[in-house]
């Protein structure tokens, strides 16, 4: 090959003028009313506002069968009350353990109803709602807006004991 010749036979010229590009100039998608809806009880998290509007409404419905009487300290195992505790599993989009456990977590939220479940994705929350997260994915529990348990990894059963236990709790 002769010099000169090929996909580059000149020097490359910088452009005269750059330009910078404002983020503002580019369209942003508006936020969304509602929750995103994963399953019947499992939502996606994509900022703190939804994770505090999650949480809110699981705090919510606590408050409202305890006002009704406790009616789910008996019945804490079986039947979709919705007032047990907040499931959110916490991890990114690059995680592999994140997306193999997630099969098992779908099943988890199926078998223990009275939870309720959501998948956050850490990538588009702040440092409020990820504060102490050192793993992906970590799976934490809260009872009254507050953590009350995490398991962190993808340990299947360790999951469900720990949701069995607060099934009671419910």
């Amino acid at each position: 090959m002769e010099p000169g010749a090929g996909w580059l036979s000149q020097s490359f010229q910088p452009p005269a003028k750059t330009e910078m590009v404002d983020d503002a100039s580019f369209p942003k998608p508006a936020p969304k009313p509602l929750l995103a809806e994963i399953g019947p009880r499992m939502s996606g998290i994509r900022s703190d506002a939804e994770l505090s509007t999650f949480l809110g409404q699981q705090k919510q419905q606590q408050q409202q069968q305890q006002q009704q009487g406790g009616a789910g300290k008996g019945g804490g195992k079986g039947g979709g009350g919705g007032a047990g505790v907040a499931v959110v599993e916490f991890g990114t989009a690059w995680c592999t353990k994140c997306h193999e456990m997630f099969p098992a977590f779908y099943a988890l939220s199926k078998k223990y109803p009275q939870h309720s479940y959501a998948v956050a994705q850490l990538e588009t929350l702040g440092p409020s709602a990820t504060a102490g997260l050192r793993y992906t994915p970590t799976f934490r529990l809260y009872r009254g807006g507050r953590v009350v348990d995490e398991v962190v990894g993808k340990e299947p059963q360790r999951l469900e004991d720990h949701l069995w236990l607060h099934a009671d709790d419910a």
